[in-house]
């Protein structure tokens, strides 16, 4: 990525001395990250020296939004969602996110784990009427 840390691991081709590889055919197929740019060049000239034969392609992970709700079991909406944005792959525990809401009690979230993908998630966290004091 950016930063430099590896996403996938590296890939290799059988061709032979004086082959001309087009970097960029190897930019596809890594889950929740798009292709931003090949670093070092577009075309690689395979050559005896091994060291020279290295590419760098760079990608970037997607973002994505998890919405998380608040209601009781009518789904009346008890307080403003919870919006949380990150790279596709950032895990959460929602049970986390629980708000304390005068005279209601947390219950059950519809997902007590959740993986952004490149899909906007939403999930719901149910509320009882009570003391306002988890039990």
């Amino acid at each position: 990525d950016k930063e430099g840390n590896t996403i996938k691991e590296s890939l290799e081709s059988e061709s032979g001395c004086g082959s001309t590889i087009t970097v960029n055919r190897f930019s596809k197929d890594i889950d929740s990250c798009y292709y931003v740019d090949s670093l070092s060049t577009d075309t690689l000239v395979i050559s005896e020296n091994e060291e020279e034969n290295v590419a760098t392609i760079t990608f970037n992970k997607y973002t994505s939004k998890l919405t998380i709700h608040h209601v009781d079991e009518d789904n009346n909406k008890l307080a403003e969602d919870t919006v949380l944005e990150n790279l596709c792959g950032t895990v959460y525990e929602t049970e986390n996110y629980k708000k304390n809401i005068a005279n209601y009690n947390y219950k059950s979230a519809s997902e007590t784990k959740v993986t952004l993908s490149q899909n906007n998630k939403e999930i719901t966290l149910y509320y009882v009427e009570g003391s306002g004091i988890d039990e």
